[in-house]
């Protein structure tokens, strides 16, 4: 039941005041549900750690921050693992140059747009663990060493947890490695990997 502001209920305000609060108290009823597995947003930042592995030459360093919607999904859950659906955009600031000999410093801002899968299985009791997968595309403002290409194609794999963080906020804390190459199309396609550690809020 969605609880009615007392004011509301004694008759004290009305009027123009009435359907304000009333929305007020909708949307706290919503916000105050701590639902794992169903439909939410989620906020992410933290440090990108470019590794010079799988072909990649430029080791990086910097930030990514995400903003993104998960959908609960009946098609991908099982008795034992829900399953959802997740979009995210996100921006990705990198300095390469410096951390490998004889590569030239230069700062690449990358803009992308993913779509995946994320999975929690619920046998991992007391803790809300997940997996998730996804690919998707990104614009950046320069070409790198191992970028031949501006526009890339970015697959990537993760592992996180969630808690409790108030009502209605979960904390998030998860490992992603991230790829970003052309597929082949332009140049050499050494691609570049980094390891994402990200750090934020779910409601």
């Amino acid at each position: 039941m969605v609880p009615v502001p007392p004011l509301v209920q004694s008759g004290a305000m009305h009027g123009r005041w009435t359907w304000p609060l009333l929305f007020l108290g909708l949307t706290s009823s919503a916000f105050a549900q701590d639902d794992v597995y169903g439909h939410s947003w989620r906020v992410m930042a933290g440090p990108v750690l470019g590794q010079a592995i799988l072909g990649s030459e430029d080791a990086r360093r910097g930030q990514v921050y995400y903003i993104g919607k998960s959908f609960y999904s009946r098609r991908l859950s099982t008795r034992n693992v829900p399953g959802q659906v997740v979009v995210e955009t996100y921006f990705n600031n990198t300095l390469g140059g410096g951390f490998e000999p004889g590569l030239p410093k230069d700062q690449l801002h990358a803009f992308g747009l993913t779509a995946g899968f994320r999975f929690y299985p619920t046998w991992v009791r007391g803790h809300a663990v997940y997996a998730q997968i996804g690919w998707g595309l990104c614009w950046g403002d320069t070409e790198t060493k191992d970028l031949d290409s501006r526009f890339n194609s970015t697959p990537y794999v993760a592992l996180g947890t969630t808690w409790a963080a108030g009502a209605g906020i979960r904390g998030v804390f998860e490992i992603r490695y991230f790829h970003m190459s052309n597929a082949g199309l332009v140049g050499h396609n050494q691609g570049s990997n980094q390891i994402q550690y990200l750090l934020g809020i779910q409601f």
